[in-house]
């Protein structure tokens, strides 16, 4: 039996990519990825540094394939690579496939990326943490998938946070009553754009 190694891609740059997923690709003998996941930085990295690595790339259509296909591969008695955008444990969808891994017996590893919302920060001089912000931290929203009115009501009671994916039409909603701030909007190829929105309470 092989075993599926989930890895963070980091934000689509190979150089961000880290020094464990770099020596995780070189144990693994199928890389399964989204094409969006899969940025033209980091095809040429591996294709040049990993010659031997069978990958398959998965349109959108088929994006939800990659769990079975890895556990097919582990199957096989193959090392999978299940690469993921950013860090998988936090916008990966791992509840499902660690489950099924578990379920089957088969073993695996989640090797943690560089989140879009750290490299955000480090680009841009935001430090929602900082004496300035009063040291309150901020939150995380799956602005795709949280409700309206769960997003809106968060932000009142912790004031400051990122909204990766947001809906365009919720958006608007909470510029209304928060400062707005686009911190990335990269093109991920085949027509997938990733949007992360930094929002906070407007001073008194």
């Amino acid at each position: 039996m092989g075993k599926v190694y989930i890895i963070g891609a980091g934000p689509g740059s190979h150089d961000l990519l880290t020094i464990r997923a770099i020596n995780t690709l070189a144990v693994c003998d199928v890389l399964i990825a989204g094409a969006a996941t899969l940025t033209p930085s980091l095809s040429s990295f591996i294709r040049e540094h990993y010659p031997r690595l069978k990958i398959i790339t998965l349109d959108k259509r088929h994006r939800k394939d990659g769990d079975e296909l890895a556990i097919r591969y582990a199957r096989l008695g193959l090392n999978v690579a299940h690469l993921k955008n950013g860090d998988p444990a936090i916008f990966g969808g791992l509840e499902d496939e660690v489950s099924k891994l578990s379920s089957l017996g088969i073993s695996y590893e989640v090797v943690p990326g560089v989140s879009s919302i750290s490299a955000a920060c480090a680009a841009l001089g935001i430090f929602p943490t900082s004496k300035n912000n009063d040291y309150m931290g901020f939150i995380i929203i799956n602005g795709h998938d949280a409700p309206l009115d769960a997003q809106i009501k968060a932000l009142r009671l912790v004031g400051r946070g990122f909204i990766l994916m947001p809906r365009s039409d919720y958006l608007t909603e909470l510029c209304r009553e928060f400062k707005c701030k686009e911190v990335v909007n990269v093109e991920r190829g085949k027509g997938r754009t990733l949007r992360l929105v930094f929002v906070e309470r407007p001073t008194a």
